[in-house]
């Protein structure tokens, strides 16, 4: 997504997901923790596709979320966890209230370039996106440029065993398709 379009799901924070400050979003009820009391056997395959299916939900809503801002959405506690949840639901309502949503680009993609499975309950995906999403405001373009994207994006199971992304780091920012959408 454009960095305007990005702004537009979760605000001033890097590439979409993270906090610029680094800080890695705290825990709420439900919500992913990472210390896990089980000493149970896990499957690393199940696991991995798991996190797979959750980057992808995560895809889905994120585009949803972007062309129709809804801040009662129930697909934010369903991807997003802890602080950076509450990040983006105040986010949702700043858009609502300044009228900004987006329009799908032709060339917009994304892929997971590496999936790091830390332990069983967490995860990193290294993210690459080019984005050609449209930035509106009362439906008038106001941004329709092309960016690509690198983002270590970092899930973790909650209690529940859902994957949900908890923090995301900006690695790279280039204009236009450039960067990581040409080492495919």
């Amino acid at each position: 997504m454009t960095a305007a379009v990005v702004a537009i799901v979760v605000g001033s924070m890097a590439v979409g997901c993270g906090s610029s400050s680094g800080t890695r979003a705290a825990a709420t009820t439900g919500a992913p923790t990472v210390a896990s009391t089980s000493s149970a056997p896990w499957n690393r395959a199940r696991a991995e596709a798991e996190v797979r299916a959750a980057y992808q939900n995560f895809r889905v809503k994120l585009r949803e979320l972007t062309f129709h801002p809804d801040p009662r959405s129930t697909a934010l506690g369903e991807v997003w966890a802890g602080s950076l949840e509450a990040a983006v639901r105040s986010k949702q309502r700043d858009n609502v209230s300044r009228g900004l949503s987006g329009r799908a680009g032709v060339a917009t993609r994304w892929r997971v370039q590496r999936l790091v499975l830390v332990s069983n309950r967490r995860a990193h995906v290294i993210d690459c996106q080019v984005n050609a999403d449209v930035v509106l405001k009362h439906g008038t373009v106001v941004d329709a440029s092309t960016n690509t994207y690198e983002t270590d994006l970092e899930f973790a199971r909650g209690t529940d065993g859902r994957w949900r992304l908890i923090n995301a780091e900006p690695i790279s920012k280039t204009k236009g398709v450039a960067g990581c959408a040409l080492s495919d």
